[in-house]
């Protein structure tokens, strides 16, 4: 194959026809903060000891959290907390797969919810009823 038999791409965006333009990062902007993050962590130590939250960001910016029980990673159940500053998702991490708990507009509403979830996981609470059971 020689070079004049290659197909030359060209791009129609004006962003490349202008030398003066470099390439942009878009960074995820609107995913959670770091004062949401820092909410989510603060709860769930006054909550329980038993549980820790873990924060990820990725290259683009990205920030979620894994909530999950100290020393039993892998073992017990794990949850996710990601999404954006105004849809924030709770889910839940079993046998491999990523089951969504819920969708919430702001962090207080997650929070609540995330109370009530791990009282559940630690057989506190009951799931049906959402009272409190004794021990």
């Amino acid at each position: 194959m020689l070079f004049g038999d290659w197909i030359k791409m060209m791009h129609s965006c004006p962003l490349y026809l202008n030398p003066e333009q470099h390439p942009v990062t878009i960074w995820a902007s609107q995913s959670l903060t770091p004062s949401q993050a820092d909410a989510v962590s603060q709860a769930v130590d006054a909550l329980s000891a038993d549980w820790s939250v873990d924060q990820h960001q990725d290259y683009e910016g990205y920030l979620s959290l894994v909530v999950s029980r100290d020393g039993q990673k892998g073992i017990g159940p794990t949850f996710l907390i990601s999404g954006l500053v105004d849809r924030i998702e709770l889910a839940e991490l079993r046998a491999d797969e990523l089951h969504r708990l819920g969708n919430f507009n702001a962090i207080d509403e997650l929070i609540a919810e995330l109370a009530l979830t791990l009282a559940v996981a630690a057989g506190e609470v009951d799931s049906n009823v959402g009272t409190t059971l004794k021990k």
